[in-house]
């Protein structure tokens, strides 16, 4: 069974199911605009803000959760350094972030490299400006963390370490506030100059989480 019915109040009733046992999708403003509401309102649906999604269960009075999401990408192409320290960005390792929102990020970046030769070191840059950062950076090299550090401003390295076997892996964690909106991207360097050269693996990973 499918019907429609106006209830009123800028509502729209959408009745879907069996006779005896229909289920309700109401279209309506309840608190916010655009609400959809499920099972006779013990679900609702609406926008939030741009790219995020609300979730409750009184019409869309009170927010009770959010489904949104800043980005989850993929290096699409390793990243070799020889004799090169600068930090350079990763390929495919960048989203977009808007204004005003907070977010939370993590990084996994499989390297290779020579044996204590070049070593690795990773950052966090792009166009987007924060009011606040904080992030960490810890190279794994087996079971023992070859480099760590901690950073409170974009565009700082983290995870340096030249000591290490030839299979290193940077993680990243961190929060922030963006203050206007841009891009968010992940950097690789060599942490010294050496002429084995460094590389940043495809298939590394950059996770990032719009909070409320």
């Amino acid at each position: 069974m499918f019907s429609v019915k106006y209830q009123g109040a800028d509502q729209l009733l959408v009745r879907v199911g069996s006779v005896t046992s229909p289920g309700n999708i109401g279209f309506g403003n309840g608190g916010h605009t655009n609400v959809l509401n499920i099972d006779a309102g013990n679900a609702n649906i609406w926008s939030v803000a741009l790219k995020v999604i609300g979730f409750g269960d009184d019409g869309g009075a009170n927010t009770k959760g959010w489904m949104q999401w800043g980005g989850e990408i993929t290096a699409t192409a390793d990243l070799s350094k020889t004799s090169d320290t600068t930090l350079a960005n990763i390929t495919g390792m960048s989203v977009s972030l808007q204004a005003s929102r907070k977010y939370r990020f993590e990084v996994h970046l499989p390297c290779t490299c020579g044996a204590s030769a070049g070593g690795v070191k990773a950052a966090l840059a792009g166009t987007a400006t924060w009011t606040s950062i904080i992030y960490d950076g810890w190279t794994m090299d087996g079971n023992t963390i070859a480099g760590y550090a901690r950073a409170t401003a974009i565009a700082t390295a983290v995870g340096a370490a030249t000591t290490t076997s030839t299979t290193p892996t940077i993680i990243i964690k961190g929060f922030g506030t963006v203050n206007a909106g841009g891009t968010f991207t992940t950097q690789f360097g060599q942490n010294v100059s050496n002429a084995t050269a460094s590389v940043a693996k495809t298939g590394a990973t950059m996770l990032v989480f719009d909070m409320p």
